[in-house]
């Protein structure tokens, strides 16, 4: 089927209708709540069974120190999402980010380093695993390339995998194994939940 103009036209049940829905859900919140530092995700100051904790585990995603750190991770969601325009990822793959969000705060929980996190980052490499995953299973080989260099950026930002690290530029700490956990989950998620397809 074409449309005017002899171009092929596009269902519109192939647009990556859920990955632009779970994109605005992680990143869109943050635009309100950029200083509400009591939604930090906390273990010290709740404990497992709080139904304030497990909340914070999804909203604490939304909570940025300054304007300068929540800007920065809403421009890296913002890129996310016309990627997903672009490649047009199935619901599969945003459903794997979908649960690779959560996954990886609680991850970060059983740190017993770490009492508190806020920040998207998590999320957002999480996101950029399930990418590389949605493009192995649509035959593009350099995806692979694509994932170990995820893998490797975690690693040459904190080989010795501390706890937290001092940003020279936001002047805050940072949770770098935030990154790691995000990338390792979002991998998973994707190769359980993406499923292959044909290369177009």
């Amino acid at each position: 089927m074409k449309a005017a103009g002899g171009r092929p036209s596009v269902p519109l049940a192939s647009y990556p209708w859920a990955w632009l829905a779970v994109s605005a859900l992680i990143g869109a919140p943050a635009l309100a709540w950029h200083d509400q530092l009591a939604w930090t995700l906390s273990v010290s100051q709740a404990g497992w069974l709080e139904p304030a904790l497990w909340a914070n585990v999804w909203r604490s995603t939304w909570v940025h120190p300054h304007v300068q750190h929540g800007l920065l991770n809403l421009a890296a969601c913002v890129l996310l999402m016309a990627w997903g325009w672009v490649a047009r990822p199935p619901a599969q793959a945003a459903m794997a980010w979908a649960l690779a969000w959560p996954l990886t705060h609680l991850a970060l929980l059983a740190d017993p380093r770490l009492s508190y996190y806020f920040g998207m980052s998590g999320a957002l490499h999480a996101g950029v695993a399930v990418m590389g995953v949605h493009l192995v299973r649509h035959g593009q080989r350099w995806a692979w390339a694509l994932l170990a260099g995820l893998l490797l950026k975690c690693l040459l930002e904190n080989p010795e995998l501390k706890a937290t690290l001092a940003h020279p530029v936001l002047d805050m700490q940072t949770a770098p194994l935030a990154h790691l956990l995000g990338s390792l989950i979002g991998i998973v998620s994707g190769w359980l939940c993406v499923p292959w397809q044909s290369r177009s």
